[in-house]
């Protein structure tokens, strides 16, 4: 950048009429930039004391909301303290009956086990049941033959002892008379 040459050089080529109306230019700009400045710090003042009056009213309207915040929760601990008390009672209860619920697939397990096991053991004794029906029906039978047989032998052997006994009977007679007559 070039050096810059003083302000006075500057003036001091200029004719009186230039100098005249670059003063008054330049009086007209500062008056301008003078203006500006009042009307950007009367805006920035204008706007500070808004938002000042805005974060008052935020503030007191802050405030308020958290003082009915309070009210609010402190009623509300006050109303469910009792339903929070119940509330842990019946949890107590759930928790309770969900730890007897659980031992119910446990217990059915066994039982089922135990049906499962009790079934079989029927079925066993119904089959041994049955077994010793049969032998027993088997043993019947063989019995009632062998009565039958008995019976028959028994029979027989009736028959040939009377028949002996006639035999001997006129056996008998017959040596009877033979030592009578003689």
């Amino acid at each position: 950048m070039p050096k810059k040459k003083g302000k006075g050089s500057k003036l001091a080529r200029m004719s009186d009429e230039e100098r005249a109306r670059y003063l008054q230019h330049r009086a007209e700009l500062e008056l301008e930039s003078k203006r500006r400045k009042q009307q950007l710090i009367a805006a920035f003042t204008k706007k500070e004391d808004s938002l000042s009056h805005l974060m008052q009213y935020a503030s007191n309207e802050v405030e308020e909301l958290w003082r009915q915040l309070n009210e609010t929760i402190t009623e509300y601990e006050n109303n469910t303290g009792d339903k929070k008390k119940q509330y842990e009672y019946l949890k107590e209860q759930d928790d309770a009956h969900h730890a007897s619920v659980a031992q119910y697939p446990k217990l059915q397990i066994q039982l089922q086990d135990t049906i499962k096991s009790l079934k079989q053991d029927t079925y066993a004794l119904s089959q041994k049941r049955e077994h010793s029906i049969t032998e027993y029906k088997d043993q019947i039978v063989q019995m009632k033959k062998r009565t039958e047989s008995l019976r028959q032998e028994f029979s027989m052997i009736q028959m040939l002892d009377a028949t002996q006994l006639k035999k001997l009977t006129i056996i008998s007679t017959s040596v009877l008379k033979v030592l009578n007559f003689d």
